[in-house]
């Protein structure tokens, strides 16, 4: 059996993103053929997908695909049966390819999300202890207006119902799926619009919810994803401008769709493009677009820009292979990796300081030095 695999956000066929660590492994029989046993803690209706039972050690739902399980036994038998399978997956994937066209489809525009982000809130109040827990992490009052924090109780019912193509609202449009309390984080876009929803849970070890989440509509197939083309979809990415912008040779990116991009761009005095956990490379499309729109903000749009990161402090293996990973996807890039002494010792990240810390701007060729996971 091989290493497991992760699903990303909302990949997963079983809960689709509604739980955590969602993973899979694949196996091979003697005829060389694949298949893959899926790892969820939730549940579905899907024909396509039968309960294998739960996994010894973990307890965790195991899942397989009826087809593939079909195929894996045929096989075994004859080529003929492999043909047979083929000829069924290229038929489901021209179905799912025809499904996700009707889904982009029916998306509401960003423009549209935003309508119905702000309708939304508009009928949500941000509670004392929530505001307390805003402005002690640096945010100021007019940041939290601005960025249209508000607070919300487990699965939140408003009066006025918004469109239920808004990811993270009822079919009816007057709830929240939210399996927790919290502060609701909206999304935004380099144009200033309100693009996603996220929620900083209250309880996420209770929960099990995670810190952080998107508020989406997996069970009617409607999540936070933006459309960037036909097939093609990619989770938000979120921009804050610096109320005072003092230097306009750089864009930064780190972790952070909720708080921490909000507070590095007045720390440092440029715009800062945040990401979900540090999955720098996940949304390119959308990345591209974002530094297209930040650069008409310049005097002069054509004019050099350094593409900077910007790394948490206590860096991990994990966390250093994320970054060793975005060094190597902005390449083409002009690249400069902002550092303050904070690898491998737990400090300050960015937004824990109440000042900017005294930054270097590495070369990615000193930064990987440094930035290579402890042996």
């Amino acid at each position: 059996m091989s290493d497991f695999i992760k699903f990303r956000r909302g990949e997963c066929p079983i809960c689709h993103g509604s739980q955590k660590r969602c993973n899979y492994v694949e196996s091979k029989n003697e005829s060389d053929f694949t298949s893959k046993l899926i790892f969820c803690k939730g549940t579905t209706n899907d024909p396509n997908y039968i309960f294998r039972g739960n996994a010894q050690q973990t307890g965790i739902g195991m899942w397989a695909y009826v087809p593939d399980l079909e195929a894996w036994r045929d096989s075994k038998k004859n080529k003929v049966s492999q043909e047979k399978y083929l000829q069924k997956k290229g038929d489901r994937e021209k179905r799912e390819e025809k499904l996700k066209r009707e889904k982009i489809r029916n998306a509401l525009s960003v423009w549209s999300r935003d309508q119905e982000i702000r309708k939304l809130i508009s009928q949500l109040e941000l509670k004392d202890y929530h505001r307390n827990q805003l402005l002690s992490r640096g945010l100021t009052p007019a940041q939290i207006e601005k960025n249209g924090y508000r607070s919300v109780n487990q699965w939140h019912k408003f009066n006025n119902p918004v469109d239920s193509r808004l990811a993270g609202v009822s079919i009816n449009g007057n709830k929240l799926n939210n399996p927790d309390s919290g502060i609701l984080c909206p999304v935004i876009n380099a144009d200033g619009l309100f693009v996603g929803l996220r929620i900083n849970n209250d309880n996420p070890e209770q929960k099990e919810v995670g810190k952080y989440t998107w508020v989406s509509s997996s069970g009617r197939g409607i999540d936070n994803k933006i459309p960037v083309s036909d097939l093609d979809e990619e989770f938000p990415i979120t921009v804050h401008y610096p109320k005072q912008w003092t230097d306009f040779t750089r864009i930064g990116i780190c972790e952070g769709l909720e708080y921490k991009s909000a507070l590095a761009a007045d720390r440092l005095g440029y715009p800062v493009i945040g990401f979900s956990g540090n999955d720098f490379t996940s949304s390119p499309n959308l990345f591209k677009k974002e530094i297209a729109t930040i650069r008409q903000q310049l005097q002069n749009p054509n004019s050099d820009i350094t593409l900077t990161l910007i790394p948490d402090s206590g860096i991990n293996e994990n966390v250093s292979k994320s970054y060793l990973k975005a060094i190597e996807h902005y390449r083409n890039y002009a690249l400069e990796i902002a550092y303050w002494g904070q690898a491998y010792e737990k400090g300050q990240d960015i937004d824990e300081s109440p000042a900017a810390p005294q930054i270097n701007y590495l070369s990615p060729e000193v930064a990987q030095k440094i930035l290579q996971p402890l042996t």
